[in-house]
């Protein structure tokens, strides 16, 4: 017995050792599995996820950024002021729309530390503006519009145009994008047109007749 104590040592800490490695990798699976994975029908990604337009309710979709961007206005301490008009609608893919103006609250938010930020949504022109104001300029050496260049490119799939205007006093975002207006279908039923009744021949002018003369 006491000359196989010797060979016995080494395997029982070779052993050991191959188990804890087993208890790590089974450790590190479980913190995997465990992680939540994002929801493919709230992400977006460019150029890897096709679009999927639809008509989109403006305020709705800004309710949504509101609640994604709730713990940057909380890091930041600001504010977020809304003035939106309702019965907005544009035709969108609601992930993409939502995506790109999730960037421009996020970046107000970066611009105004302990401030407000004001976002309005309105019709303009034939078309339903976003504007983000934020309180506070771009930092220093920051090219504003390169930051938001990604967002731009979204807005442009979608036929809207995109202004940014750094101030002294804060910064302005601006989105125009089509409205959305729905068509009457060709199927649609319309108005029977009521017949044409045939014109009736003219009736001569009386003319009084003179009585002969007894």
């Amino acid at each position: 017995m006491a000359e196989l104590i010797p060979w016995i040592s080494p395997l029982l800490a070779a052993w050991a050792v191959a188990a804890g490695a087993i208890g790590v990798n089974r450790a590190g699976a479980g913190r995997a599995r465990a992680q939540p994975e994002a929801d493919p029908e709230e992400t977006f990604e460019l150029g890897r996820i096709a679009f999927a337009t639809e008509p989109v309710d403006v305020e709705a979709a800004l309710q949504v950024v509101f609640q994604d961007v709730a713990r940057d206005a909380a890091h930041h301490r600001s504010r977020i002021r809304v003035a939106a008009s309702p019965d907005l609608l544009v035709r969108a893919d609601r992930r993409a729309l939502r995506h790109a103006l999730t960037v421009l609250v996020r970046m107000s938010l970066r611009l105004s530390p302990c401030a407000a930020v004001l976002v309005t949504a309105r019709r303009h022109g034939g078309r339903i503006e976003v504007s983000c104001l934020a309180d506070g300029p771009p930092e220093t050496g920051m090219d504003l519009r390169a930051a938001l260049r990604g967002a731009e490119t979204v807005f442009a799939l979608h036929g809207a145009t995109m202004e940014v205007d750094p101030r002294l006093d804060g910064a302005v975002m601006r989105v125009r994008l089509p409205e959305y207006v729905e068509r009457a279908s060709a199927s649609t039923p319309t108005a029977a047109a009521s017949p044409v009744e045939p014109a009736k021949a003219a009736t001569p002018a009386l003319r009084p007749v003179r009585q002969p003369a007894e």
